[in-house]
């Protein structure tokens, strides 16, 4: 069976999309556009796609884009996996700086105090050079992933926004969907034991708890007016990924027959996990004091075909575009958290995206900054 990557750079249409389920047992790549319907959709939309840009870097993305392509290839074999290789050097330039964090999380937990809301997501953007073609990026990034939605949009052989997040935004078969809620963060540990003793302590953390409960609270109040009948997959638990680990559980429920896919992307995004709550007010300190374009950055992202969907909260993602990779990272603040260790959150999590020059294929373009 042909490679799914190996698949989509024999195809000269564009826009070419990737996904491989967090699962590892579905892969599939589009390619081109259709004029007729084929089954099968695919796309997503910007993090505030109804307001103007602050800035130029997605110049070119469309704003929102959900459409039918002409060529589709199909497979249900899971990748094999390799080892993360070392992290290498690399020189990035932040947005915001340090200094400039340290000042927006010191005006959202004023916020906070002032009850204007529990809770906001702030976001940075990092950004590098690099020589890696989007493609050979997206294999190292498919081959380092476990448990994440490994996902990819190419407008073109420069531009293209990809990811491997471990969050989905909801599956759906027929009437039943799956919501996730996942946050809360601590770094995987140098050992077994390590990683037990972070995990323990993210799970007992006063306000990594305070963080979690807010998320599912919000997904709790957005569904259960579309739902039969729902309820929460027992006791809250830890999931890793390859750097970090989070809370997680899970919203089950049977939707109301006249409930669509448009209304469960309207009704989740944003959830408080990725804007905060309440989520107006959240979503309007964003906008008035994030320093730069989210674009697709904690967007939904995924595809609808037959009677089944699936969307994924595109974090741990980056834009590639002009010879330049950028990075976006966010990180929940709300009451007692401290600016120092939530830049270093960030940090953990854009962890896996400076390591992907080193598990690049031999022979294969790699960065060009040491």
């Amino acid at each position: 069976m042909t490679d799914a990557i190996d698949w989509l750079e024999n195809q000269t249409e564009f826009p070419k999309f990737y996904w491989r389920s967090r699962d590892g047992d579905f892969e599939f790549v589009t390619a081109g556009l259709s004029v007729l319907e084929t089954g099968i959709t695919v796309g997503g939309h910007a993090f505030m796609p109804d307001c103007p840009p602050k800035d130029a870097l997605w110049d070119g993305f469309p704003r929102q884009t959900f459409f039918s392509p002409s060529h589709i290839y199909r497979c249900r074999e899971s990748v094999a996996l390799q080892e993360l290789g070392e992290r290498r050097p690399l020189f990035c330039t932040d947005l915001p700086d340090r200094s400039a964090w340290e000042t927006l999380v010191s005006d959202a937990l004023e916020e906070i105090r002032k009850g204007t809301f529990e809770k906001v997501v702030l976001a940075r953007r990092s950004s590098l050079l690099i020589e890696t073609q989007p493609l050979v990026l997206l294999r190292s990034l498919r081959q380092q992933s476990r448990r994440a939605t490994v996902f990819m949009l190419q407008l073109s052989p420069s531009v293209a926004f990809m990811g491997a997040t471990p969050e989905r935004l909801y599956k759906r078969k027929g009437r039943r969907v799956m919501v996730d809620a996942l946050a809360a963060t601590r770094p995987r540990g140098n050992s077994p034991e390590e990683d037990v003793r972070l995990a323990q302590e993210l799970v007992n953390h006063p306000k990594d708890k305070r963080e979690f409960a807010l998320v599912k609270e919000s997904i709790q109040e957005l569904m259960a007016p579309l739902c039969v009948s729902w309820s929460w997959s027992g006791h809250d638990r830890v999931v890793t990924t390859p750097t970090v680990q989070h809370l997680y559980n899970a919203f089950e429920a049977q939707l109301k027959e006249d409930v669509s896919d448009n209304d469960l992307l309207e009704v989740l995004h944003p959830t408080a996990a990725i804007g905060g709550k309440p989520r107006k007010a959240a979503l309007d300190f964003i906008a008035k004091n994030e320093p730069f374009e989210r674009g697709w950055y904690a967007s939904p992202i995924g595809y609808a075909f037959d009677d089944e969907a699936e969307f994924a909260v595109a974090i741990r993602s980056a834009l590639i575009k002009s010879g330049q990779m950028h990075l976006f990272a966010g990180t929940g603040i709300v009451e007692g958290s401290d600016a120092a260790k939530e830049w270093h959150e960030l940090e953990h999590k854009i962890e896996l995206w400076k390591r992907l020059d080193s598990a690049t294929p031999h022979g294969a373009a790699t960065s060009s900054i040491s």
